[in-house]
Formats: C-alpha cells, sequence, structure tokens
C-alpha cells in the first residue's frame, strides 16, 4: 500500500486524488458505524455516533446542528450527503460560539466533509 501525505495535516486528513479524499486518520472504533438517514424538513442536532449522515430533502429543508467540537474526537469527522435534487437545502451549522470555516449550505445533490478544527475552536467544511 502506497504511503498518502498529508495534504491539510490540522484536519486529520492523510491525502487526496484529484481533490477526494482517499483516508482518514480514524482510530478503528470510529469506523463502520451505521449511516444516519434524515427526511425534511427537520432539524437534527449531530452527535459522535455517526459518520455518515444521508439527508433527503424531498419534502423540506434540513437544519444539522454538529456537536462541540473540543468534544469531538480529533479525527471524528462527517459525510454529509444530500440524496435528492430538488431546490430544498441542507443548512449545516457549529455549536454556538464556534466557527465554520467553508460551505454551510447544500443546495445540490452532493457531499461535504465537516472535520473539527484542531485547535478545537469550531469545524472545516468542504
Amino acid at each position: 500500500m502506497r504511503k498518502q501525505t498529508p495534504i491539510t495535516p490540522d484536519l486529520g486528513l492523510e491525502g487526496a486524488v484529484n481533490g477526494l479524499v482517499t483516508g482518514l486518520n480514524r482510530p478503528p472504533s470510529l469506523t463502520n458505524r451505521t449511516p444516519l438517514y434524515v427526511t425534511g424538513p427537520d432539524s437534527v442536532v449531530l452527535d459522535c455516533t455517526h459518520d455518515v449522515i444521508s439527508v433527503n430533502t424531498t419534502a423540506g429543508n434540513v437544519t444539522l446542528l454538529l456537536p462541540d467540537a473540543l468534544a469531538a474526537a480529533r479525527a471524528q469527522g462527517f459525510t454529509i450527503a444530500k440524496t435528492d435534487s430538488t431546490a430544498n437545502t441542507i443548512t449545516i451549522l457549529p455549536t454556538r460560539g464556534q466557527a465554520l470555516v467553508g460551505t454551510s449550505t447544500i443546495s445540490t445533490a452532493s457531499k461535504v466533509f465537516a472535520y473539527p478544527l484542531k485547535t478545537g475552536t469550531g469545524w472545516a467544511t468542504f
């Protein structure tokens, strides 16, 4: 297996191909968790028991509140996928008082990755 070089060490990412994440620096206990399925309209407070969030906004918008970045494991991250092609959106919000660097709204069928900043002061999305 080839060794991947860090592209953004502060986010705990190991490497990328064509701008896509190919590996995550996660302890084995944090992988293979059950995905969370959300159907709009809804507002959901995320916790660290899921790392893949599949969202269907056909019936309405969805708001996802990220957990406290300090409380999240260093490599805890979320893959948030919008599974429909409606005009409804997913809004990603950090815990009150924390920063969100990157996109905060998903309006098309796509995936967004959210990872806690190494400083614990907020989240980065891409």
